[in-house]
């Protein structure tokens, strides 16, 4: 997303690490047509919205294109450094839920591996 001609947001869509994953969720039929939402960054001194206006020209982009779903996760967790304070607060999608999207649940537990300051590897990344 640009801005008076600046990057000022990006948005990342692939395919998930397991074939399996977009089937899972939208079914076979569409195992093609959709993609996962890997990363979704916003300069923090954009408008209110911003958020919701990106989301809905990436979508609309993917229409154009022949997608037909976007699968993505979030990470309620929070994640703190070893003197307890947050480095990761957590969230919940709040802009997907405003874009109507479903809640289908949590995947399937990994493991994560969070060093002494907070950072995180993981098992993604890991591998």
């Amino acid at each position: 997303m640009f801005r008076r001609g600046e990057l000022s947001g990006v948005a990342v869509l692939g395919t998930p690490q397991h074939k399996n994953t977009i089937p899972n969720v939208f079914g076979p039929a569409h195992a093609k047509d959709c993609l996962l939402l890997q990363r979704f960054a916003l300069e923090d001194v954009l408008e209110f919205n911003a958020e919701s206006y990106f989301l809905a020209r990436v979508r609309t982009f993917l229409k154009v294109e022949g997608y037909g779903g976007i699968l993505t996760m979030s990470d309620e967790t929070p994640k703190t450094d070893v003197l307890g304070n947050v480095t990761f607060p957590g969230h919940i999608g709040t802009i997907f839920k405003s874009d109507n999207a479903i809640y289908l649940g949590r995947c399937a537990k990994s493991d994560e591996y969070l060093f002494a300051d907070g950072s995180v590897l993981s098992n993604r990344s890991f591998s």
